[in-house]
């Protein structure tokens, strides 16, 4: 059997087992699973004084280069504990949050309440206002004085379902980024995750022949830098116990 057709084999096993992706964040009550996010870009200011990066391909995407770092450790909850790093270009007034995109994975295993909290902002390093610290559907978030670099903190609930019958703790995870944007779109992202037993990292997005894009560095997963359109990122690992 070809590569890619043993992904897909491995991503509908693993949805009819009941493990899961997440969806956009929309308007529940609107009745919508297919709702998305409202209305919101990344739009390019004055250059600030951001980190010192290099351009793009010469460092790491998010922090060394222009681009998106996302490093996700999930929690023996099902929760996932993100640090979402971007570094833009240029300046950037505004930026756009959804929930992980969904590639890949049945519309029957997907979660129904999925929902981001403790979400704090900098921009520059400075603190950035977000109205709430919880979100239950995407939106715009404000960059004041355009910064170069946004760094994001925060907890993803409910994205993560664990099969049964199957081995204690094992689940499938979809994980971040959150951020999105005309000038994001660009960029390259690289997803890192921490603290768990990772299995395997599978991007459905890529070509049938690249969609194991996990790499192992040590205790850490991280998957190769990821183009547009091609963000989703489904890891396969055992939670860490209590």
């Amino acid at each position: 059997m070809r590569r890619g057709a043993l992904v897909t084999v491995v991503l509908v096993a693993l949805a009819g087992a009941g493990v899961v992706g997440t969806q956009l964040l929309g308007d529940r009550s609107s009745g919508g699973r297919d709702a998305g996010p409202t209305t919101a870009s990344s739009s390019p200011g004055a250059a600030t004084s951001g980190p010192d990066v290099g351009p793009p391909g010469t460092g790491v995407p998010g922090l060394t280069a222009p681009g998106i770092h996302v490093e996700a450790t999930p929690a023996a909850s099902g929760d996932v504990d993100v640090v979402e790093n971007v570094v833009f270009t240029g300046g950037a007034t505004a930026l756009e949050l959804t929930l992980p995109a969904v590639t890949g994975v049945s519309e029957a295993a997907r979660p129904d309440a999925v929902r981001i909290t403790d979400l704090r902002v900098t921009g520059d390093g400075v603190a950035v206002d977000t109205g709430s610290a919880s979100l239950a559907r995407g939106g715009r978030l404000l960059l004041p004085k355009a910064p170069r670099a946004v760094e994001l903190r925060y907890r993803l609930v409910g994205v993560v379902m664990v099969s049964r019958p199957s081995t204690p703790g094992r689940a499938l995870v979809l994980l971040p980024p959150i951020t999105t944007g005309d000038d994001l779109r660009r960029l390259p992202v690289v997803v890192e995750v921490r603290g768990a037993l990772v299995r395997n990292l599978v991007c459905p997005g890529l070509a049938a022949g690249d969609q194991l894009c996990g790499r192992q560095e040590g205790e850490r997963w991280k998957t190769v830098p990821l183009g547009s359109g091609s963000t989703a990122v489904l890891a396969q690992l055992d939670l860490p116990t209590p």
